[in-house]
């Protein structure tokens, strides 16, 4: 059965020949240009634009004809559900294929939305570097791709299993924090203080105060230490889930 059968909301998608016009927005500098790399040599593909910043393939889609957009999840700005609607927008409008591309696998309710909002293409880190080629030549066939990964993580969901439910838990959190937001987080749980945050994001204390704010408030801590304890919980959640995958 093809894997993308799996998924709810899945719509044909366009086939064609010729050259393969592809854009993709990766935050990781060392995958991003890898599969520049990859890709700039194939006659059958032509990269019309690499970017890693937020909005940047946004702006991209709105000047350039593409055939395959890949954007990565942790490049999304503001929430997840008007990030994804924009760039939905923009790829029916031209009739592009969207893939949503992360390092690692996002968590299953993520997948299971954006499957519904008529994505149907999910990429993980490892299918680059098993073969770039191969899965921009899925992302624009009938079946288009989805990662082994992510439909794994997806088995095991509708199984009830225990890693679908800490999939689940993680995912509610994921989908209500902002970019900017999950950049803080880290820095707060290594002890930094605001204005060494604020430095190293190259933004002003009030507004690293302004997301802390909002983390507080979302993760539902009492405190920064109360903050630090929940990420901590959650973090080993995933460490459980990862070694009994």
């Amino acid at each position: 059965m093809d894997a993308s059968h799996a998924l709810p909301g899945v719509r044909a998608a366009r086939s064609g020949t010729g050259r393969t016009r592809i854009a993709f927005g990766i935050r990781d500098r060392a995958v991003r240009e890898g599969l520049r790399a990859d890709l700039c040599v194939n006659a059958e593909i032509e990269v019309v634009g690499a970017v890693g910043r937020p909005g940047e393939l946004t702006a991209l889609l709105r000047t350039r004809a593409v055939d395959v957009a890949v954007a990565d999840i942790a490049l999304r700005s503001g929430n997840f559900t008007d990030w994804l609607g924009g760039l939905r927008g923009l790829t029916e409008a031209t009739a592009a294929e969207l893939a949503l591309f992360s390092l690692t696998v996002p968590a299953v309710e993520v997948v299971e939305y954006a499957a519904e909002a008529g994505v149907r293409s999910f990429v993980c880190g490892d299918d680059l570097r098993w073969d770039a080629v191969a899965v921009v030549r899925m992302l624009r066939s009938d079946a288009g791709w989805v990662s082994p990964a992510v439909g794994a993580a997806l088995l095991r969901h509708r199984s009830g299993s225990r890693a679908g439910r800490a999939a689940v838990d993680e995912s509610r959190q994921f989908m209500e924090l902002t970019g900017r937001e999950q950049a803080v987080l880290p820095l707060i749980n290594e002890g930094f203080t605001d204005a060494q945050i604020a430095r190293r994001l190259h933004v002003s204390e009030s507004t690293i105060k302004y997301h802390v704010g909002n983390l507080l408030s979302k993760w539902g801590a009492r405190n920064r230490t109360h903050l630090v304890h929940l990420a901590g919980q959650s973090a080993r959640r995933r460490a459980v889930t990862c070694s009994n995958d």
